[in-house]
């Protein structure tokens, strides 16, 4: 399998106080998650067990979104994801002047998971 660099989720915290169903709370939900070629197939999404409804991914906690972004990247091999609130996101665009800025905005403004397996298989992962 090949070895991918990044990988990107934006994300939107959602409080809906008024709903009487449990599934309908606060919750996060997944505005884009992409990497250098595109959107994230529906395909590579199918081996986890996730909350959605229709094309909507959810997540009840953030913690939550955290474990499934590390168990994707460990599974299909991205060195690192980065993930981005839509309020961080819109922070960052405006600073952006130029298209080869906007992955930046994410590395600048998001949060970082690195895949530790994929670190490992280095010669000094190997090493130490």
């Amino acid at each position: 399998m090949k070895k991918h660099e990044s990988i990107y989720l934006l994300f939107r915290f959602e409080e809906n106080s008024q709903s009487q169903e449990p599934q309908q709370h606060n919750r996060y939900r997944v505005i884009y998650f992409f990497d250098e070629y595109g959107l994230i197939s529906s395909d590579m999404l199918s081996s986890f067990h996730l909350n959605h409804i229709e094309n909507n991914i959810f997540f009840r906690t953030k913690e939550d979104m955290l474990r499934f972004a590390l168990s994707f990247i460990e599974e299909h091999r991205y060195q690192n994801c980065f993930l981005l609130s839509v309020n961080d996101y819109n922070i960052g665009v405006e600073s952006c002047h130029q298209l080869s800025d906007y992955l930046k905005v994410f590395s600048e403004y998001g949060h970082k998971l690195e895949n530790t397996e994929q670190s490992k298989s280095s010669i000094f992962g190997k090493l130490f």
